[in-house]
């Protein structure tokens, strides 16, 4: 006969072992090795034992009478695994434990609940899940360094009521996981969406976290970016914490506090009482509430609702209060939070499908269309017209909901294409979603701004991109708004929204949304400032362009690279200002600083449409100006395998040069003209001219110069088989860096040039171990020429070690890098390309296909992940 008893099951296994198994068997094999030996060995110590109940050989169910060993085990064992060597960066090992009366069969097995497959399913890689049930034995008995997190109601399959499921916290384990599925609500007066609620999830943290320090939380941000849906997502989500549930107040409009009391007694189900105000008889219900309040639009009677606010929250102790407004409350006890648009697809570089499609913004935009086409869905086909209409509407909520409903009527590239006017395509046919335009929810937020900063958010639209303080102060501070306003007058903004603060590289940077700047403008417009507020913007970056020039070669690249991310829009701006008027002689100074960034960052044929559009329009560029840009010209052209141009464009320069007697100039053009020559796969030239441009810098003690000569003759040593002498080149070459500073950016080229020596030389562990280091210090420059170059050399590599299907795979990755960036093969190196692939094709066959889309398809990071996980197996 079954016997039934109160255990605690503690299921433990491998997330997503199927691609585990793919990717890297091995792996597989020894966290498979390492859970039976560790679960064995916690059990023993535990007095639990492992059941019989084995589903998968990487899945096990060890069994306990005491709810706090199982808690304990799990927590052991998750931390002890990431202390393996062997264990990845990413999650490895979930658990599920789960307390209930079970059967134990004769034959020892257990039967009862399926809860804990359940649980198991939706937990996290990396998360240890709990249910209700062991929750309630072990929450006094935890220890000091344990902590649960309440996850929500969820059902499961074979329950009819839902459950808590909680999260074990330890400081040594990961604690940050996506949400589980099916989370249980409850009914309230709450407004109902259409929709499912999407993203927000660390908005909605913050919100949860606000209520640690305070009872009252002010949601601050424009009209349109969703502090009203995040609410009442809130609510609905703290509907379990709150005995008396979770009113809505609709505050839109109120002006006085009599009338704040009316709105809200009336969502409590309150009436007049004869003989007391209707503030008293609000109060004396809230007293003995235990509730969450939504006070919604707050936007009219600011001060009055404050003080109704101020009021409950001083004497009703139970009341928790979310205010939304588009400016800051007057609270005595409150946690203010800026509430700024959705996360949009980085501009920069391709998107994975996968990873697009989980993008909040993304997927707000595919709901809201499928309200109008249930058939539509973001794929492949449409990926980069979505990814471009949430970017140019910022994340913006409202924007993205008007979007959408345009798909009603016009085709998606129609719609992308129409966003160029953000406000006029979004401004029609505005009744048909039953909300207001997106120009009006603005001016609503802009209009209750004080003088002083409407002046400043006009004035700082003119910025194309993020900017500093500095740029800020020397662009915006003037008249009537003196310099040592503007940070005060920022601050102001930032509060209410309209700008976004953040901070990169140990430095604060400031951005103002693209709709909102275009509002901005407008503005300036309107009032027929805007010419002085460019003038003083050019004046300002043009004056930074000269001043990053010099410093581009020194130790600070790096440094000035990140900033130059940053403001690289700006300069741009400025850049066709300056083009636009033949007198402006502006255009040199920027392009010469651009230079070093189009360079660093692989933005070739960016930086040529540039160079070639200055020296076409600026005719009376002359002198060593025009031979600098000329240069800069060729060296652009080379990268993009266009050698006779590049040629062209450094004869000219050379002419001038010679003509100028300069002798930095010369050292200019022979180096650029020895890397076309050495790309081109002309190597004798390539050597000659830059041995000639190195013994300049040599003359003229131009350490740097001589650094990078030597790098670039290493490299065409290596192509001429003389290998001793590109090592002798290096070790130089990285000796002055060194004494430069240097090493940050020169490691990756240095790095890869001793691992193509080492490949011709057949030391094939010295080239795994160069090529990483050049591979990792690219990625940290973010070079994707660099990038491209390693993972190309790394594909020739595998190749060479008979590794073909990784092999296929690099080749991919190197393809669909390249072909983001525009970037070809170059010549010099184009036939042992075209063998390596060859010959990986004839290995392979028909899988030669799928493992190169496969890199195709992989992500910076995961090419990075995977190739160093191979570099560690070698």
């Amino acid at each position: 006969m079954a016997r039934k008893r109160t255990l605690t099951l503690w299921q433990l296994d491998i997330g997503d072992s199927a691609t585990l198994h793919e990717l890297n068997p091995e792996l597989l094999h020894q966290a498979i090795r390492f859970s039976e030996e560790s679960v064995d060995a916690l059990a023993e110590e535990f007095e639990a034992f492992v059941g019989q109940a084995i589903s998968l050989t990487d899945s096990m169910i060890v069994v306990s009478e005491y709810a706090s060993a199982a808690v304990e085990m799990a927590s052991q064992f998750h931390r002890q695994a990431m202390k393996q060597p062997w264990h990845p960066s990413m999650n490895l090992f979930r658990s599920a434990i789960l307390t209930a009366d079970y059967e134990i069969g004769e034959d020892g097995v257990y039967l009862g609940p399926r809860s804990l497959e359940c649980m198991k399913v939706a937990t996290r890689p990396g998360q240890i899940i709990i249910s209700q049930a062991t929750y309630a034995l072990v929450r006094e008995s935890l220890s000091d360094k344990h902590r649960l997190l309440k996850l929500g109601l969820h059902h499961l399959e074979d329950q009819l009521q839902a459950q808590f499921l909680y999260q074990l916290l330890h400081p040594d384990l990961p604690g940050e996981f996506r949400p589980l599925p099916s989370t249980m609500v409850e009914a309230s007066n709450l407004p109902t969406g259409t929709t499912t609620f999407i993203g927000r999830a660390n908005d909605l943290e913050r919100i949860k976290q606000g209520f640690e320090y305070a009872g009252v939380v002010n949601l601050v941000g424009f009209g349109g970016v969703g502090k009203s849906r995040l609410a009442i997502e809130v609510g609905h989500d703290q509907l379990e914490y709150h005995g008396h549930g979770v009113c809505y107040v609709d505050l839109t409009g109120v002006d006085d506090k009599e009338e704040a009391y009316r709105v809200i007694s009336m969502a409590l189900g309150l009436h007049e009482v004869f003989g007391r105000t209707m503030e008293h008889v609000v109060i004396e219900r809230l007293k003995k509430s235990e509730l969450l309040l939504i006070f919604d639009n707050v936007n009219s009677g600011m001060e009055a609702v404050s003080d109704v606010i101020n009021h409950i929250e001083k004497f009703c102790r139970e009341v928790q209060i979310i205010a939304t407004s588009r400016k800051q409350l007057s609270l005595t006890k409150c946690t203010y939070l800026t509430i700024g648009p959705m996360d949009v697809p980085a501009e920069k570089g391709s998107v994975a499908l996968k990873d697009l499609v989980e993008i909040e913004s993304v997927r707000l935009f595919e709901s809201k269309v499928r309200l109008h086409n249930r058939e539509f869905e973001v794929d492949a086909g449409n990926a980069s017209q979505v990814a471009q209409i949430c970017r140019a509407l910022d994340g913006i909520p409202l924007s993205i909901e008007l979007a959408a409903a345009k798909l009603a009527r016009f085709d998606i590239a129609k719609v992308a294409k129409g966003l160029t006017d953000v406000f006029g395509l979004l401004t029609k046919d505005r009744r048909a979603v039953g909300q207001p335009n997106l120009e009006t929810a603005i001016e609503w937020s802009f209009d209750v701004l004080k003088a002083p900063q409407k002046l400043a958010f006009v004035r700082l639209a003119i910025f194309a991109a993020d900017f500093d303080l500095d740029a800020a102060r020397k662009v915006a501070g003037y008249d009537a708004l003196p310099e040592e306003e503007i940070e005060m007058l920022i601050e102001d903004l930032v509060v209410q929204a309209f700008i976004k603060k953040f901070s990169k590289a140990d430095k604060t940077y400031y951005r103002m949304l693209g709709t909102i700047r275009e509002f901005g403008l407008n503005r300036a417009i309107k009032s027929q400032k805007l010419q002085e507020i460019l003038n003083r913007y050019a004046a300002y970056y043009t004056n930074l362009a000269k001043d990053i020039s010099p410093r581009l070669y020194g130790s600070e690249l790096g440094k000035l690279l990140e900033e130059m991310d940053f403001s690289y829009p700006n300069f741009v701006a400025v850049l066709k200002v300056a083009i636009s008027n033949p007198k402006d002689q502006r255009a040199p100074e920027i392009i010469l600083a651009l230079y070093i960034y189009w360079h660093f960052r692989s933005n070739f044929r960016e930086g040529l449409k540039w160079c070639q559009t200055v020296l076409k329009e600026n005719r009376g560029l002359k002198g060593p100006a025009r031979c600098k840009v000329l240069v800069i010209t060729g060296v652009m052209a080379s990268n993009t395998g266009n050698y006779k141009a590049a040629d062209k464009f450094l004869a000219e320069a050379k002419v001038i040069a010679e003509s100028e007697g300069d002798s930095m100039l010369m050292y200019s053009v022979l180096g650029s003209r020895g890397n076309n020559y050495h790309l081109s796969g002309d190597l004798a030239l390539a050597f000659e001219d830059l041995s000639s441009a190195k013994e300049i810098a040599r003359s003229r003690d131009l350490q740097s110069g001589v650094a990078d000569c030597l790098s670039n003759l290493a490299n065409i040593a290596i192509d001429l088989g003389r290998h001793e002498d590109a090592a002798m080149y290096i070790e130089e070459s990285r000796s002055l860096n060194q004494a430069l500073n240097r090493m940050a950016a020169s490691l990756g080229k240095s790095s890869f040039v001793l691992g193509r020596s080492a490949r011709l030389l057949d030391d094939l562990d010295g080239a795994t171990e160069h090529l990483g280091d050049s591979l990792l210090a690219y990625y940290q420059m973010d070079n994707p020429q660099g990038v491209a170059g390693a993972i190309r050399e790394f594909a020739i590599l595998r190749v060479q070690m008979g590794s073909f299907h990784s092999a296929a795979m690099f080749f991919g990755a190197d393809e669909a890098r390249r072909k983001e960036i525009s970037l070809p093969v170059p010549a010099s190196r184009k036939l042992e390309y075209d063998a390596a692939v060859a010959k990986t094709r004839s290995e392979l066959g028909g899988g030669f296909v799928y493992d190169f889309q496969r890199g195709i398809e992989m992500t910076d990071d995961e090419i990075l992940e995977f190739l160093m996980l191979q570099r560690q197996i070698s």
